[in-house]
């Protein structure tokens, strides 16, 4: 009902829907055998070391107002409980009284394999999906001469663009093949720092080749390092190794670079996006729009992470002792609803050095990190006395009057200030750590 009325009353106009998933580390101790959705998987911020749940949410285009969202175990993957949420996803429209054939549903490519595709296929409601490069290699040999700029009237003026009729698992679909400046580039990063590092590991290799009686024990322990070595993406590609145990010292090894291999996956590979549809009569701008607009439910999923929020407290008049085990923004909801209403906003004295990530994992948050003298905030004294943060005093948790204190605050780019807070996060949750 709610929805309903959000939807009614906004004027949000449902015809494409982003879906995407996500998952949070919690610190739920193993032994404990209650939780039935914490289970140890695949972490989206590198801690699979903790156990996890999962999110599946899917958005409007439209404000991206939040229509159907689901809690799932953290070991399952994206491929396996996409069947599931589609099942959800659909009851949940029906209840919305939508009329589920004029619906488009926009998902990644970690969505889609053959039997998902079927669903869809089966289901009312249109798709356009993102596919893996790596396996339709037809695709992927067609030249990227073969793409055709879009007209400068278009709103992505000069995109690459090739658009086909192709049968894929057991259908006719509408294919569009484009390339990104901006996914080549970051490939093309990731290549130079894999190469650099394996460049540097087999000159190593090379070196300790110089002593005597150094080196694999067998040719078999060669090929086990040397495959080890080449396991990065597209390094097999690439770069070229070999040894020769019939030689003697470092002569034994051979390396280096093909770079006719290097130039073909920069011009020919890297960059390419290939897009399905059953939405034939939409245009090439429609279809890559769309897809690129279910970017933004990953920037909120990646941003419900990681950008977390937490009220901080404002200086006071006069030297105040903290607790030397929680930080000063380390407090309970509570007490962040009376700092907001009765106390003074923090004085001008606090200047803002950025700070990638306090706390951890799904707390951790882009912070301004001000170190303030409190004589600062004392009756009759002007002026800013914030100086440099010397690591002895980062570390240190006790007070005197003459030494400063580290205070943090959010910056004014996270959230809107009111009085000195975020007032969208006066009640958010805080790290008790």
């Amino acid at each position: 009902e709610l929805t309903q009325r959000v939807v009614s009353t906004l004027g949000l106009k449902l015809d494409t829907l982003f879906y995407d998933t996500t998952n949070f580390f919690t610190y739920i101790a193993s032994t404990n055998a209650r939780p039935k959705l914490a289970k140890r998987g695949r972490s989206k911020q590198r801690r699979s070391d903790l156990r996890l749940f999962s999110l599946s949410l899917l958005v409007s285009r439209d404000g991206q107002i939040p229509l159907c969202s689901r809690l799932y175990e953290g070991n399952t993957v994206d491929v396996r409980s996409f069947p599931d949420s589609l099942t959800h996803i659909r009851e949940r429209l029906e209840a919305l009284s939508l009329s589920l054939e004029e619906l488009t549903l926009v998902y990644d490519r970690g969505n889609l394999s053959r039997d998902n595709q079927r669903r869809i296929d089966r289901s009312p409601f249109g798709y356009v999906a993102a596919m893996t490069p790596s396996h339709h290699a037809d695709l992927l040999a067609i030249p990227a001469a073969d793409y055709v700029p879009l007209p400068k009237t278009s709103r992505l003026a000069g995109l690459p663009v090739l658009r086909l009729r192709r049968e894929i698992w057991g259908a006719e679909r509408t294919v569009v093949l484009f390339t990104s400046e901006r996914l080549r580039a970051g490939q093309i990063r990731g290549l130079e720092h894999h190469l650099r590092k394996r460049l540097a590991e087999l000159a190593e290799w090379k070196d300790t080749l110089r002593k005597p009686r150094s080196g694999p024990r067998s040719p078999e322990a060669a090929k086990r390092r040397i495959e080890g070595l080449l396991s990065g993406q597209h390094l097999k590609k690439v770069l070229r190794v070999a040894y020769h145990p019939k030689r003697k010292g470092s002569d034994r090894l051979e390396y280096g670079i093909d770079e006719d291999a290097r130039t073909h996956l920069i011009q020919e590979v890297f960059g390419k996006r290939f897009l399905v549809t059953d939405r034939h009569d939409w245009s090439d701008e429609e279809i890559v729009l769309a897809y690129r607009g279910q970017s933004r439910v990953e920037e909120a999923s990646a941003s419900s992470r990681t950008n977390t929020t937490w009220p901080s407290a404002p200086s006071t008049t006069g030297p105040t002792r903290r607790s030397t085990s929680t930080p000063s923004c380390a407090s309970s909801p509570s007490s962040s609803r009376a700092w907001s209403s009765t106390r003074p906003a923090p004085s001008a004295a606090a200047r803002a050095c950025r700070v990638s990530s306090i706390g951890s994992g799904a707390f951790a948050s882009r912070w301004s990190c001000a170190l303030r003298d409190p004589r600062a905030d004392a009756p009759g004294v002007s002026g800013s006395s914030s100086r440099a943060i010397p690591k002895r005093s980062r570390s240190s948790a006790s007070w005197s009057p003459t030494r400063p204190r580290l205070c943090i605050q959010p910056t004014a780019s996270n959230s809107t200030l009111q009085h000195g807070f975020p007032t969208s996060h006066a009640e958010s949750p805080v790290n008790s750590r």
